[in-house]
């Protein structure tokens, strides 16, 4: 017997041998058992003499003997019947159990091959979190580095204008002392020119004096 290799699952097993079962029952005719003598009267009759009366006895001793024999058959055939079906239903039982091995072998191999992807995934997942929580050190450390820079910036602006400001404030009061000393020349040489533009006037007022003097001689 040569069946197809086919792929069930563990709820139509018991289906398919059920109706593996009952096909192979299907596919062999049963012998039917012979009726009984359908007409008793033939075999009996009170009103025959004995030899007729032996005669009859050994008829009906005889169909009872070809009923036996018929039986025996009957019997026989069914016990051919049986052991066919038996034999049918190991071999399928054996088919069934080599799918089933297959399939679990199947089912194992899948399964092992799932726990190696598992496995995989799960290393995979671990090197991910390993690298991000480097990388996230490493960001932490950049931006610490960034805030103490921040700060040493912020500390020397402060500085630089602390130190502009009062840069400023000399610079003003240089700028302030300079103006009031360049007022203070500024004054001086005016003074000075109204003193000169004073004896400059008195000069030509004498020159004037000695010219007119001058014209009278």
């Amino acid at each position: 017997m040569h069946l197809h290799r086919q792929t069930f699952s563990p709820r139509t097993l018991s289906d398919h041998l059920r109706s593996f079962y009952f096909g192979m029952r299907s596919g062999i005719p049963r012998p039917r058992r012979p009726s009984a003598v359908a007409n008793a009267s033939t075999f009996a009759n009170p009103s025959t003499p004995s030899i007729a009366s032996s005669f009859s006895s050994k008829r009906t001793q005889d169909q009872q003997e070809a009923v036996s024999l018929n039986e025996v058959k009957v019997l026989r055939a069914t016990n051919t019947q049986h052991a066919t079906e038996i034999l049918l239903l190991r071999e399928g039982k054996k088919t069934l159990q080599k799918m089933l091995a297959d399939e679990k072998s199947l089912h194992i191999s899948q399964v092992a091959a799932k726990d190696v992807v598992i496995v995989d995934l799960q290393q995979r997942l671990h090197d991910l979190e390993l690298k991000t929580s480097e990388e996230r050190q490493a960001h932490d450390i950049a931006m610490k580095s960034v805030e103490e820079n921040i700060v040493e910036v912020q500390s020397k602006w402060n500085t630089f204008k602390e130190n502009h400001v009062k840069e400023m404030n000399l610079l003003r009061r240089h700028c302030d002392y300079q103006v009031e000393r360049v007022d203070a020349e500024k004054k001086k040489y005016q003074r000075q020119v109204q003193m000169l533009s004073t004896q400059l006037s008195d000069v030509m007022r004498e020159r004037q004096v000695l010219r007119d003097t001058m014209y009278l001689f």
